[in-house]
């Protein structure tokens, strides 16, 4: 099993390199949304805020991350239409292409799940990108069900 520990500062500059390969898949998948290159300081300051915010949660997968996983902490109010409900909203998730079906992701939904629980959880919810297909059957085998559509327009 995968070491998981929670990210600390020190983590900031080997999540920004995980971000890219993410990204970097976004942009090939997705050009007219994503950056195919962001700068690495762009990524080091979006890490920095992330892990200074109280209502996320950053999980890494070893000494020098091989992968990551960046959730919030989300409380929706009970309304006349639908209950109150808490969940842990997966932001990021991403394993450096060398370290893939190794039990890495595995692991990193693990973390969030003993964080969700005790967080008091309802749900941990994701969304993920329609040609994504390779991590749809990951999420379903880690239990994840698809319970949403969404839909886009681009103008």
């Amino acid at each position: 099993m995968p070491d998981i520990r929670r990210a600390t500062s020190n983590d900031i500059s080997g999540l920004a390199d995980l971000m890219q390969s993410v990204q970097a898949w976004r942009a090939d998948a997705y050009p007219k949304m994503f950056k195919a290159n962001p700068p690495h300081a762009a990524l080091t300051a979006l890490f920095t805020d992330v892990l200074a915010d109280a209502n996320a949660y950053v999980f890494v997968a070893g000494a020098k991350p091989q992968g990551y996983l960046f959730a919030n902490l989300v409380d929706r109010r009970e309304t006349a239409y639908a209950f109150a409900r808490r969940r842990l909203m997966i932001e990021h998730i991403g394993v450096a292409p060398g370290a893939q079906r190794g039990g890495i992701g595995r692991a990193l939904i693990t973390a969030a799940q003993d964080q969700a629980r005790a967080l008091d959880c309802d749900e941990i919810t994701l969304d993920t990108w329609a040609a994504n297909t390779g991590a749809h059957g990951f999420f379903r085998s880690v239990g994840f069900e698809n319970t949403r559509l969404w839909f886009q327009m681009l103008l």
